[in-house]
Formats: C-alpha cells, sequence, structure tokens
C-alpha cells in the first residue's frame, strides 16, 4: 500500500464572525480522500450568534461522501434553512453544530469516494438569521491524478487473423485439358 498523500493548502474564509479554514485534504491508501476545516471565532470580527450550520459545494454525480464528522450531517441539493443562498448547489451540510463563540475551535471532515483536484467552492453558514454565503478551497469535479502517474487507457480495436494450413492432395481429376 502507498502512504497516503496529503496536500496541504490553507485558505479561509470569514462570515458572520466565524473564520473556516481549509487545513487541507488527505489521500488514503484505499484511494479516497479526507477534507478538513476548522471553524473558529474571527479574532478580528467576532460572531454575535452561535454557529448552527455549514454548508459546503460538492458535484452532484461525482461526490459520494462516505463518512463525516461531526455528525449529524446531510447530503442534499440547497439547504431551504438560508434559502436562497445555496438553492441548487448539491452540498454536505453540518447540522446542529451549536458552536458558541467561547469554545474552543471545531474541527470537521467528511471522506469522499475517490480523490479531488481542490480549488474554490462555495460554502454558507448560519449563526442567526439571515445565513451568509462566501467561497473556500474544497473538492473540485476534477478527479486528482498524481504527476508522474499515468492513467489507466482502455481502447477496442478490431483484429484480424491470417491462417496458414497445409494440406496434402489425396485424389487427382481431370476436369478439362489435360497435358
Amino acid at each position: 500500500m502507498p502512504n497516503p498523500l496529503v496536500v496541504q493548502q490553507s485558505s479561509s474564509t470569514s462570515l458572520l464572525g466565524w473564520l473556516v479554514t481549509f487545513l487541507g485534504v488527505e489521500t488514503t491508501p484505499e484511494g479516497n480522500s479526507i477534507w478538513r476545516y476548522r471553524v473558529k471565532p474571527d479574532p478580528d470580527n467576532p460572531p454575535t450568534h452561535g454557529l448552527s450550520h455549514l454548508d459546503i459545494g460538492l458535484c452532484l454525480d461525482r461526490h459520494v461522501v462516505l463518512e463525516a464528522s461531526p455528525l449529524p450531517i446531510k447530503v442534499q441539493v440547497g439547504d431551504p434553512s438560508i434559502s436562497p443562498l445555496m438553492d441548487g448547489v448539491y452540498l454536505i451540510k453540518f447540522n446542529d453544530l451549536n458552536l458558541e463563540p467561547d469554545e474552543p475551535p471545531l474541527t470537521l471532515s467528511f471522506t469522499l469516494a475517490g480523490n479531488w483536484e481542490v480549488e474554490d467552492v462555495p460554502i454558507a453558514l448560519k449563526a442567526g438569521q439571515p445565513g451568509a454565503r462566501g467561497e473556500i478551497q474544497g473538492p473540485s469535479c476534477t478527479p486528482f491524478v498524481p504527476k508522474g502517474l499515468t492513467q489507466l487507457l482502455c481502447i477496442s480495436f478490431d483484429v484480424a487473423f491470417t491462417v496458414e494450413a497445409s494440406c496434402q492432395v489425396t485424389d487427382v481429376s481431370c476436369l478439362g485439358p489435360c497435358n
């Protein structure tokens, strides 16, 4: 088994006084990817309300969530509780976080089947009314292929066979003028 690949790319966004930081993505030996984020009060703009939930955009028909922490979560299209901020967005929703400004930072993680490139994705959170939306680094819709590795290429083609045969003549008859 190869060692897990860890990609550390830091990006942060501050919404409603909460600072969300992308901590990186780890590729597991099984070929899946673990995405990690930290949430804490923004020291430059402290929150006035506790954080109830957080949404991160995913790719419909591409991303399969295998596990997540903390629970409960929902994987869905849109989030009616903060509509229209994430309308039409396929997302993972971390529910019932109940994180208060005086509590220690919270680490969120989710595991996706497969490996994915990192790009800016939508993020939204709710800390009182209304919610807020921004962008943070997360899983793109493009599979990740490490440099130096090649992808499996499948080619279909037609095959023609040449058959060689030997024969022995056992009966000869003349069908026309014979010399």
